[in-house]
């Protein structure tokens, strides 16, 4: 057997082995990350009423709540016919499974789009008068 061959691994599994080692704090617990979810009216929204009367609109709304008591969201806004979140978690996989769980994401009155949000900046941020 040559070992110089079994000793080679694929960048691939390079790059997968220093992403997870930069995943973890010292003290071996996962850090969060941030991704930013971008909610746009789906194909069942109807445009003849107003977005607090949409269907599954107040479950849509105390689901965020909850995530904001739970500290998992950092900052809301909304901008033309769309509203933003930037959360944290573990991974994608989690924020992904927490988004889709939306009952307004599964009946399609939203669409969610989640992307990692890498802060490069930390600065401050508060709510206008």
């Amino acid at each position: 057997m040559n070992m110089k061959k079994s000793l080679i691994l694929p960048v691939s599994t390079i790059a997968l082995i220093v992403m997870a080692t930069f995943t973890f704090e010292r003290s071996g617990e996962p850090t969060r990350q941030y991704f930013i979810v971008i909610y746009t009216p789906g194909s069942a929204w109807n445009a003849a009423i107003s977005p607090g009367e949409q269907l599954h609109f107040k479950t849509h709304s105390r689901h965020l709540q909850t995530l904001r008591t739970e500290n998992k969201i950092t900052l809301g806004a909304r901008y033309a016919d769309k509203g933003m979140i930037i959360i944290t978690g573990e991974n994608e996989g989690e924020i992904r499974s927490t988004i889709m769980s939306d009952s307004a994401v599964i009946d399609k009155i939203f669409t969610a789009e989640i992307y990692p949000y890498n802060v490069f900046y930390y600065g401050c941020l508060e709510k206008l008068k």
